[in-house]
């Protein structure tokens, strides 16, 4: 099947796809898959998107053994819809981009059966701040460090400058969003990570408390971040804080100050020395605030 010409997909289905060696969507040409609708890639064949075509995802795409997807620049997947497929990894992958959704994973142990996600929606975190369009959700059976490669395409910008996006992670009981010092080679961002987890891309200096706490926040705050030699953290009202420790991505403690400060203090942290990276600081055994060092 060499391509799927004006082709609509519609309403709650379940459309299994047995074919071989590749399909595509054809310059000039457009193909929906409409919400409610699965469409599963049962045998190994390389979807292919040419440029100056449009593939809107409205629904979900499942790609099983073998199946894969390659998209010209400026030809992705767009949609609300996701694109996903679930892969064993028994040995530890060197860059294994599953079903070539555009994520690459460098691990150093086998993460066993492994499933990526990926969406196309912008992101909106706390600070109201807006990352590209495109996310992956990566799940695992053995979870722990992985080198990531992330790949975007340009129409997913959403405004931001590539030589400054970083890849982030949000947080799973906090929904803050870690950063991690990302190696820009656009269409490809790169940086280690503490674990699997949901993945997008913002500006890199997109962080809680960039310049300078606001009293109305009653949460703790650190300025600037990303930090050179020092920063400063406002402690919020109401709280007594006797330890800040500065835990690193390995889960180590690089630093630990010990005091009273009291709700509204504005301690000032000592960073000299430490290697650049990502850090997080937490305060008296709990939170997790993230502090970039550059």
């Amino acid at each position: 099947m060499g391509s799927l010409r004006n082709t609509i997909l519609a309403g709650c289905q379940v459309l299994p796809v047995l074919l071989s060696a590749q399909m595509g969507t054809a310059a000039g040409t457009s193909l929906r898959i409409a919400p409610g609708t699965t469409l599963h890639i049962d045998t190994p064949l390389v979807w292919t998107t040419a440029a100056g075509s449009q593939t809107i995802n409205d629904g979900l795409v499942l790609f099983g053994t073998g199946a894969g997807l390659a998209e010209a620049p400026g030809a992705p997947f767009i949609g609300t819809g996701t694109e996903r497929t679930t892969v064993v990894l028994d040995t530890p992958p060197i860059t294994v981009d599953p079903a070539g959704l555009g994520l690459g994973i460098t691990t150093s142990y086998a993460p066993g059966t492994t499933t990526v996600e990926r969406g196309h929606s912008t992101t909106v975190d706390a600070s109201e701040g807006s990352s590209i369009a495109r996310w992956y959700r990566v799940q695992s059976a053995a979870n722990g460090p992985a080198q990531l490669t992330l790949r975007y395409d340009p129409t997913e910008l959403n405004g931001l400058d590539e030589a400054d996006l970083w890849i982030y992670r949000e947080h799973p009981l906090t929904s803050v969003w870690t950063p991690f010092a990302s190696i820009v080679a656009p269409p490809v961002l790169s940086a280690t990570v503490d674990s699997m987890g949901h993945f997008t891309a913002f500006d890199a200096d997109l962080h809680v408390g960039l310049n300078s706490p606001d009293p109305a926040v009653d949460r703790p705050l650190l300025w600037p971040n990303p930090a050179g030699p020092q920063a400063q953290l406002h402690i919020p009202s109401g709280r007594m804080v006797h330890r800040i420790e500065l835990i690193g991505i390995d889960g180590r403690v690089h630093r630990q100050w010990n005091g009273a400060w009291p709700g509204d203090s504005v301690p000032t942290l000592d960073l000299t020395g430490l290697a650049a990276g990502t850090y997080h600081i937490r305060l008296d055994g709990t939170g997790s605030i993230p502090l970039v060092i550059r």
